[in-house]
């Protein structure tokens, strides 16, 4: 079973010197003189201008971890008289005494640290995890399920691999892995941690991007992707990049695309403090088969396209679900999508030249961008494949709209939102509904969002084209047309409505009665007449009037006034025909 790692620590040298702690943003070193240790803080980047004051250790320090803000460091056990010690160094405090330590019990020993954002964490031999704070406070304690084997940070993130069984009669480990965050105080990833046949892991760390990576002990780097539910994908082999040398190569970290290891000689498997080492720079790189397509340096560059992909819209969604909207964040995801296009392109035109049609109309419907499956279609084009372009083209035209069905599906969506959300108002509002009478078949009931999308004009121009008794729905007139009276111009009014009317008492109509209100609004007709310019040469157009028996002039509306035209043509024709008719 392997034991406890810690990653960029090698073991003491001839010269009595080590590294206790090796990364991307420097190192740790120890130097042994006169029964005592010398430690000493460097960074790779002198520009920095933090220069941190090296210290004299009096523990025994076998391990350490660093991170722009401190440093951690550990001693194993020596005897019930020399325990195991955790010291915590800040690299600039803004007080004198802010390092802390702290003292385990004789049971118990330090196996593995780690460091990030405000918090320290140990593992130790009784599987506990202990979590501490910047200044010192102990946050958490919680028990793993198997011995560790390594602890690394990154920011708010902890990854945890321990050991889930005993290794198999064929010499392959089981491990398990955890990823914890900090910050809130849960899990995010968990499950078996895979390695080469044989092999031990080595090295464990995050990526610039805060990838969760492994290295074994065979020369094969994974990184842990969020595809197919949480997987490890291999980016880097050794043997690969050996060339026939007898090299070995030391993992000290990665970014999305390169790999920093230090090359050592063999049968050296780790560097020396003195002289200080070189850090080498390779490609990632997925281990594609050979295909006959032979563009296997394309399949790679999309294999990786993919995976960078998939972390950055990983990352959009946590920073849309924080709900921060971060613009470097969706550019980022914008430009993986062009790199990913244009590596698709290639491969289509690869396929083409190579007449596999049905591969270059499969990678055709993995372009993400509309400008991107475009430009395929001129290159199909231009190679002279009508059959394929013409394919090409339904995909397009298929995804279009596809595309104008999602927005107008979201835009009708937000619409329905945003009425369900406003407070009602009175355009919005039901018809009013008179009593039910005999014939009249009754309303549906209107939601408020269907009621939302009714038009007052489209139904005051029904009721007033159907015949309906105006006795019965004389009151269901009268909102309708106080809503409606804006909307209707100048023009389209009789001349003899654009002043006010005085009717009398008939005595025969309900409506016509004195005791009745004018239902017209207030100040309608005054309204009416500001829309249209008077004109000075036109001949004035006086309309009747009518007195009533009382004297009283009243303003009538404007359904009441077309029944009266109607009632006048009708007076007026019959009129014509009996001064037609011969008197006998």
């Amino acid at each position: 079973m392997q034991s406890a790692i810690q990653p960029g620590c090698t073991q003491l040298s001839s010269c009595k010197r080590r590294f206790l702690a090796y990364n991307m943003l420097g190192s740790i070193s120890s130097c042994e003189s006169d029964g005592f240790s010398h430690v000493e803080v460097d960074f790779h980047d002198t520009s920095r201008g933090l220069r941190v004051p090296s210290m004299t250790d009096y523990f025994g320090f076998t391990m350490a971890a660093m991170n722009d803000k401190g440093s951690i460091f550990a001693n194993p056990q020596k005897g019930e008289k020399n325990p195991s010690t955790l010291l915590y160094r800040p690299f600039n405090s803004w007080t004198n005494n802010s390092e802390w330590s702290m003292r385990f019990p004789v049971e118990e020993e330090v196996k593995a640290v780690a460091i990030g954002n405000g918090w320290a964490a140990a593992a130790t031999s009784l599987h506990f995890l202990r979590v501490y704070s910047e200044a010192g406070l102990q946050t958490f304690v919680l028990s793993l399920s198997g011995p560790v084997v390594a602890l690394a940070g990154h920011e708010h993130q902890l990854a945890v691999v321990i050991h889930a069984s005993n290794p198999l009669a064929s010499g392959d480990q089981i491990l398990e892995f955890l990823a914890l965050d900090m910050r809130k105080k849960r899990q995010t990833q968990a499950g078996r941690l895979p390695l080469s046949p044989g092999a031990t892991l080595t090295w464990l760390g995050f990526s610039e991007a805060g990838c969760l990576s492994t290295y074994d002990s065979e020369g094969v780097l994974r990184v842990y992707s969020s595809e197919f539910n949480g997987c490890w994908v291999p980016l880097f082999r050794a043997s690969e990049e050996r060339k026939g040398t007898d090299v070995n190569f030391w993992m000290v970290g990665l970014n999305s695309t390169q790999v920093f290891c230090v090359v050592c000689k063999a049968p050296s498997v780790e560097p020396q403090v003195l002289p200080k080492p070189v850090l080498g720079i390779f490609s990632t790189s997925v281990p594609v088969i050979h295909s006959d397509l032979g563009a296997d340096d394309l399949e790679n560059a999309y294999l990786r396209g993919i995976l960078q992909l998939t972390q950055a819209h990983t990352k959009a969604v946590e920073a849309a679900v924080a709900g921060c909207d971060d613009e470097d964040e969706e550019e980022s995801l914008l430009k993986k999508e062009v790199e990913v296009d244009r590596c698709l392109l290639r491969l289509i035109a690869a396929a083409c030249k190579g007449d596999k049609l049905a591969k270059a109309l499969e990678l055709s419907t993995q372009l993400s961008l509309q400008k991107s499956l475009e430009g395929a279609i001129k290159v199909v084009n231009a190679m002279r494949l009508p059959s394929l372009a013409e394919r090409l083209s339904l995909i397009l035209e298929e995804r279009i709209t596809r595309e104008r069905l999602e927005a107008g599906a979201n835009r009708h969506k937000g619409d329905l939102v945003s009425s369900s959300m406003a407070s009602p108002v009175t355009t919005h509002a039901p018809f009013p509904r008179g009593p039910k009478t005999q014939g009249q078949q009754s309303q549906p009931n209107y939601s408020p969002v269907a009621d939302a999308h009714i038009q007052v004009p489209d139904r005051a121009a029904e009721l007033a084209s159907s015949p309906v008794d105006i006795n019965s729905t004389a009151h269901t007139f009268k909102p309708a047309l106080s809503k409606a009276h804006k909307r209707v111009t100048a023009d389209a009014m009789e001349p003899d409505l654009k002043v006010p009317l005085e009717v009398g008492n008939t005595g025969d109509d309900p409506l016509t009665n004195s005791s009745k209100k004018s239902m017209a609004p207030s100040g309608v007709v005054n309204a009416y007449g500001k829309l249209k310019p008077s004109n000075p040469f036109a001949k004035p157009v006086i309309a009747p009037m009518r007195h009533d028996t009382e004297g009283s002039e009243k303003s009538d509306s404007i359904l009441l006034s077309l029944k009266k035209i109607q009632h006048g043509a009708i007076d007026v024709q019959v009129q014509r025909k009996a001064s037609s008719t011969p008197v006998k």
